[in-house]
């Protein structure tokens, strides 16, 4: 069996098991997991962040490179995070006293985990396009990456989110610049 074949199956059971995973933990659960593994990819690319890490933590940069490691820590965070805080109002919504909205909270949920592995599976393409040739050569092979890629760039998820994301970043920049100004007049 070559190594496509298998980049199908694994792609199949990776995009079945996130859909089931979001359907049972609600629609909370892939929307605050796509804002952490947003941020953790604005921080990873951001030529400034990366400086400012450098020059608080230059011992930290030397031994390991803390502008790849950072946004995996926020990534890993974020996950968790947003597992419980989707399953604490998972309970409550499943509670309360309208039953429908449980029902619509987990098939809303089932459909973002689609779009969230997806996007997940489209991103590792390209990223492994990039970064080894070798290996690019079986996921041009395989179905299902090929059919991810052709979704996220038909629908734009990932740019999409990134837009969202990099804009209420620029906000909230502007308003803690805003801030110190106003405090010295």
């Amino acid at each position: 069996m070559q190594l496509s074949a298998w980049l199908d199956i694994i792609g199949l059971i990776f995009i079945l098991s996130i859909c089931f995973i979001c359907y049972r933990e609600g629609a909370l659960w892939p929307i605050l997991f796509l804002c952490g593994s947003t941020l953790a990819h604005l921080l990873a690319t951001s030529p400034e962040f990366q400086q400012r890490i450098r020059t608080a933590f230059p011992s930290l940069e030397e031994a390991v490179p803390s502008h790849y490691t950072i946004p995996v820590a926020i990534f890993v965070i974020t996950l968790f995070t947003s597992h419980y805080l989707a399953r604490y109002i998972g309970i409550k919504i499943d509670h309360s006293a309208i039953r429908v909205l449980g029902t619509l909270n987990r098939l809303l949920g089932g459909i973002l985990g689609v779009i969230l592995a997806l996007t997940i599976v489209a991103w590792g393409y390209h990223f492994v396009s990039s970064h080894s040739p070798d290996l690019a050569v079986y996921c041009e092979g395989s179905s299902v990456c090929r059919w991810c890629v052709e979704q996220e760039e038909r629908f734009n998820f990932g740019e999409r989110i990134a837009r969202i994301v990099r804009g209420e970043v620029e906000k909230t920049r502007d308003v803690i610049e805003q801030k110190p100004q106003s405090a010295r007049k």
